[in-house]
């Protein structure tokens, strides 16, 4: 089977979807009848660390430089994408980030194969998108789905969320990501003496680790940690850690949570971190106290995964897709409610023992569940039931 493969949120940095897909197709790789051709964003002529890449393997950098949907994102995907397949002439194109389907293409002897992470755009939580980006979203992703012989989403919320805006999508696989078993660290203790000096971590500490949008709720997040340590006088400190752009949605949120840590003298306490590397995300989720995430709104939750899967206690939103995840395996709270979040995290520390018990028990009993080998079983099921 010759594959087209959207490989474009790929980076050196790969964050979120960029992560998701690059674990996926490395273990699509392992399907020796799959000649994948990856086609990546302008600057990406290497996916894998390693030296040789596989022989089913092709890597096609493209002109594509662009970090977020806008038309020109779209213009790219309806110009050159068909280019691509003609060039390659697939049996199938996966489209890895939930739209890209070009309106013009010969579709004879082509499947489409149609990835949905969330519908962000399509909710009151709409960012990192004008006024005519999201209208221009809206029309190209319908038409996408209408297209589209198989359309994959992670989660049954997603697929929930498809069903509801999209009722007559056919063909709707739900395919979960996958969760790396946790990283082995030599000399972890070393790694981590140096990672306390790098980012003047003195105190336990609650940990979030993930983006800065309004979305991921971390503002209100800060403001029930101030009352946590102001009222019960505990000495925690907050980590806020996750990759940093330039976007303007972005640097307008981290002025106001920067603006918040000065007008509450949280300077001490609080350390706004950019990207973590994955042995130092290793090594500070192993090490938080617990690990908080009351995003408004997600089609996975990857990262209450992660740190269930490091054995550290996490709250999180009582919403979205949090639930069908973590199951029974986190504390829930309002992302709404700041007076519900406090209550959360105040029980969090009252009832201690039983939260730390409880992620470490989802080690054994729920992250197998995630299994990126089960993820590329599947998607190469789907392969093969389109031709």
């Amino acid at each position: 089977m010759r594959i087209l493969f959207d490989a474009r949120k790929i980076s050196p940095q790969a964050t979120g979807v960029g992560y998701v897909v690059k674990k996926l197709l490395g273990k699509l790789l392992k399907y020796k009848d799959l000649k994948i051709t990856a086609f990546t964003k302008k600057g990406v002529n290497k996916i894998f660390d390693d030296t040789t890449p596989p022989n089913n393997l092709t890597i096609h950098e493209t002109t594509d430089d662009s970090e977020y949907f806008g038309l020109k994102r779209v213009l790219f995907e309806q110009f050159e994408i068909p280019k691509l397949i003609e060039k390659y002439k697939p049996d199938i194109i996966h489209l890895t980030n939930g739209f890209g389907v070009p309106l013009f293409i010969n579709k004879k002897n082509l499947k489409i194969v149609l990835t949905i992470h969330d519908l962000i755009p399509l909710t009151p939580y709409k960012e990192l998108m004008s006024s005519f980006d999201n209208l221009l979203f809206k029309t190209l992703f319908s038409y996408g789905i209408k297209k589209a012989d198989s359309v994959v989403t992670v989660s049954e919320f997603t697929a929930d969320d498809v069903k509801k805006y999209y009722p007559y999508t056919k063909n709707i696989n739900i395919v979960y990501n996958g969760i790396d078993l946790f990283r082995k660290i030599n000399n972890f203790n070393d790694a981590w003496t140096n990672l306390q000096k790098k980012y003047n971590i003195n105190q336990e500490y609650i940990l979030y680790i993930g983006g800065f949008t309004p979305r991921k709720n971390v503002l209100r997040l800060l403001e029930s940690y101030n009352k946590l340590i102001k009222e019960k006088k505990r000495n925690f400190q907050l980590l806020l850690c996750g990759k940093i752009t330039n976007n303007k949605d972005i640097l307008t949120q981290l002025k106001k949570i920067n603006e918040f840590i000065h007008l509450n003298n949280l300077q001490n306490k609080v350390r706004v971190i950019g990207y973590l590397k994955p042995d130092e995300k290793t090594v500070i989720l192993s090490r938080a106290k617990y690990f908080a995430y009351l995003s408004l709104y997600e089609g996975f939750g990857l990262p209450i995964l992660e740190a269930l899967a490091a054995g550290t206690p996490v709250i999180t939103s009582k919403n979205s897709v949090m639930e069908e995840v973590a199951e029974k395996y986190a504390c829930y709270a309002n992302p709404i409610n700041s007076k519900d979040i406090l209550v959360k995290m105040q029980e969090m520390l009252q009832n201690y023992g039983y939260y730390k018990k409880l992620a470490e028990s989802a080690i054994i009993e729920l992250i197998p569940k995630f299994n990126w080998k089960f993820s590329g079983e599947k998607y190469y099921q789907i392969y093969k039931s389109l031709l």
